[in-house]
């Protein structure tokens, strides 16, 4: 029965033994930067990975919260519709001093924030109220408004499972880009975690 030695093929080692070096650089520098160099493209595959996972969770997430969103108003009546202009006001609000927090970070050299779900979904809300209140003029009844709401957040779910189907490509590409490397963390476990 022959024997399957494939799965070792992507082994990364350092193999200090046959290294040639320029005449120019010492052995051990060249060594410590080539180990030094796959350490580092380790630790960006996998910080690759950890943030296409977090944006498929993220945007999943925010897909679900606008679904809901466009499902209340799609059923809302004018009362309904009347608390829900409110509360989209008062998001509205948070949204732009939120904005004015980054800005003022970013003016003063400093790294703005990261914007929560929340916060995300408030700045929707801002930009989905600017389109409306464009569309003013022409949107008379409550029914239009109505319409307007939902067409604008339907037109958002759509670019969000565009950016959350590039972000789960994403994911599988690093995904498989992690996998066909093997390092040390993936294939060792501890034997013994006993301690007396």
């Amino acid at each position: 029965m022959p024997l399957d030695y494939s799965k070792w093929d992507n082994l990364e080692l350092s193999d200090d033994s046959d290294v040639e070096v320029h005449p120019n650089i010492e052995r051990g520098t060249f060594i410590r930067l080539r180990q030094r160099k796959i350490r580092e493209d380790r630790e960006k595959r996998r910080m690759r990975q950890e943030r296409a996972e977090a944006l498929v969770a993220m945007n999943k997430d925010l897909v679900q919260r606008i679904t809901e969103l466009r499902d209340e108003v799609a059923a809302a009546d004018d009362a309904a519709m009347e608390a829900i202009a409110r509360r989209w006001e008062q998001d509205v609000e948070q949204s732009r001093a939120f904005t004015q927090k980054r800005d003022a970070a970013i003016k003063e050299g400093a790294q703005p924030e990261q914007p929560s779900e929340a916060e995300m979904l408030a700045a929707l809300k801002a930009r989905i109220s600017d389109d409306l209140l464009k569309a003013a003029a022409r949107l008379d009844t409550p029914e239009a408004r109505r319409a307007e709401y939902v067409a604008q957040l339907s037109t958002h779910i759509e670019k969000l499972g565009k950016s959350l189907q590039d972000a789960e490509r994403e994911l599988a590409e690093a995904t498989a880009d992690l996998a066909r490397h093997i390092d040390p963390e993936s294939i060792s476990h501890s034997g013994f975690d006993r301690s007396f």
